[in-house]
């Protein structure tokens, strides 16, 4: 039987204790790694094989945002289950399409968790999951964690940036494009090969995008595969 190894990142000692004690009652199944933050948890995944990340938002040092940046920085590709205590109103099929494949409202009932880890590792074991984490997942959990600060990605030799205020999208700055033609820089395939950085800064850019960051994607995704429509494709 295959163990797996399961990395719990939350800066609480004594939930992390309780969750370790709960899983081990479950056999040699599984093995449990533990970090703080989210720098402790980039050393950890450098020295051990790691199937799945049981993810904090809240913490010190390095938030689970910035980590799942760093995750998407480094093209480590893992399933991601993230523990929030912002209401939740992103449906769990948008999740598992943005590479976080599943979430759990705080407080955590321990039982919730393992019947969630064991369909996720299923999936893996049957390699029916896609696990990378996109760009627009992170936007979501931005969006959903009411966070205020700048997203910040090159495009081209430039940095392009998004500010959010509270979880909403005030602006997009990217080469001097207009907010649209910017964000459909955002969506470019090519968008997850680039590198991200997230800074919680409280930025005076006024807000100039009265759209949802949902609305916006969708509309922009809609619009890049019209431009990118074979000649050939029916409409």
């Amino acid at each position: 039987m295959d163990t797996y190894n399961i990395l719990f990142v939350d800066d609480s000692k004594p939930l992390v204790q309780l969750f370790l004690d709960f899983m081990s009652k479950k056999g040699p199944k599984y093995g449990f790694f533990s970090a703080g933050n989210g720098e402790e948890a980039l050393k950890i995944l450098k020295s051990e094989k790691i199937d799945l990340i049981v993810l904090d938002i809240q913490m010190p040092v390095m938030d689970g945002l910035q980590f799942l940046a760093e995750l998407h920085n480094r093209r480590i590709w893992l399933p991601v289950i993230i523990m929030t205590g912002a209401n939740i109103e992103i449906s769990e099929k948008k999740f598992g399409e943005y590479g976080i494949v599943d979430y759990l409202k705080k407080p955590v009932f321990f039982e919730e968790l393992d019947k969630k880890i064991g369909e996720i590792l299923k999936k893996v074991e049957n390699k029916d999951l896609i696990s990378g984490i996109s760009i627009f997942g992170i936007l979501q959990v931005l969006e959903m964690e009411k966070k205020t600060g700048i997203l910040t990605l090159k495009i081209g030799d430039q940095d392009g940036k998004i500010f959010f205020k509270d979880g909403k999208v005030a602006d997009i700055e990217a080469a001097g494009l207009k907010v649209e033609d910017a964000l459909n820089e955002f969506i470019k395939p090519d968008m997850e090969t680039k590198k991200l950085n997230i800074e919680y800064i409280n930025h005076r850019r006024e807000i100039k995008i009265n759209k949802s960051l949902t609305q916006m994607l969708l509309e922009a995704a809609k619009d890049w595969d019209e431009k990118n429509k074979p000649q050939n494709q029916a409409p």
